[in-house]
């Protein structure tokens, strides 16, 4: 009778461990399907062009000098690019290359305090305002209203050009981590500090590009010293959220 009921003892216990297991797996599944869905809300499908592997982006190490002429920035910053883009040394609203400078939702050009689609200025009735899908060089493109001249957001095309030409390197430069980036042409740099998003400051390297497509503009992406190149307009950052601008002109 004693062996009659341990044997049922255990049979209970079996059952109770497999549903158990099977509950807590359904619960794992669930939360990672949430996550991935807030993820792909906010940010899209980022669609990495495959070019990650060109970059000597294992070594991290402290750099401390300029990169620049003088201290009147900005500066336009030749690295001989097949096209004739030339880079700015510093961000729109920043002062020197690692200052994060200011945080624009794309297409705006003005900074705030809160960056969502409730605030985003072309974002009416459920639906995006139409600015066009390339705004560089007009009165959406906060690089030439800031700075003028012929500076702009950069494209997807000058963006790729930009990873397909030059060498990386993650590195703290004079304090701040972030990625600099070597022509292979003429072996000069340019250094891009980890600004983040305006919610995520110091956490990674992405910036606007001049182009999206809808609600979604392409920008130049990567963290942890993987540089993963462009996010493209399929995908990218959603146009409300606040992003920093380096500008390029020719």
């Amino acid at each position: 009778m004693n062996m009659l009921k341990l044997k049922t003892s255990i049979l209970m216990l079996s059952v109770f461990l497999v549903t158990t297991g099977a509950m807590a797996q359904s619960r794992q599944s669930s939360k990672s399907r949430s996550r991935s869905s807030s993820t792909q809300k906010r940010s899209g499908n980022r669609n990495r062009s495959g070019n990650q592997n060109r970059y000597r982006n294992q070594n991290r190490s402290r750099q401390s000098s300029s990169l620049c002429p003088d201290n009147n920035h900005p500066h336009m910053i030749d690295l001989g690019l097949p096209s004739g883009t030339k880079w700015a040394c510093c961000n729109v609203g920043a002062d020197k290359p690692e200052a994060y400078g200011c945080y624009y939702a794309w297409g705006e050009t003005e900074e705030k305090k809160v960056y969502d689609y409730d605030t985003y200025k072309y974002y009416k009735d459920g639906e995006f305002v139409d600015i066009g899908s390339d705004i560089a060089g007009t009165q959406y493109d906060v690089a030439h209203v800031k700075w003028g001249g012929g500076w702009r957001m950069p494209t997807e095309v000058q963006i790729d050009e930009l990873f397909d030409n030059c060498t990386y390197l993650w590195t703290t430069f004079n304090g701040v981590e972030g990625g600099k980036f070597t022509s292979e042409k003429n072996g000069k740099s340019i250094f891009l500090p980890a600004a983040g998003e305006v919610d995520l400051k110091g956490t990674l390297v992405v910036y606007w590009s001049s182009i999206q497509k809808n609600g979604f503009a392409a920008c130049l992406y990567f963290d942890g010293g993987i540089a993963y190149g462009i996010a493209h307009s399929c995908g990218g950052e959603a146009c409300p959220f606040g992003m920093p601008v380096r500008p390029v002109s020719k």
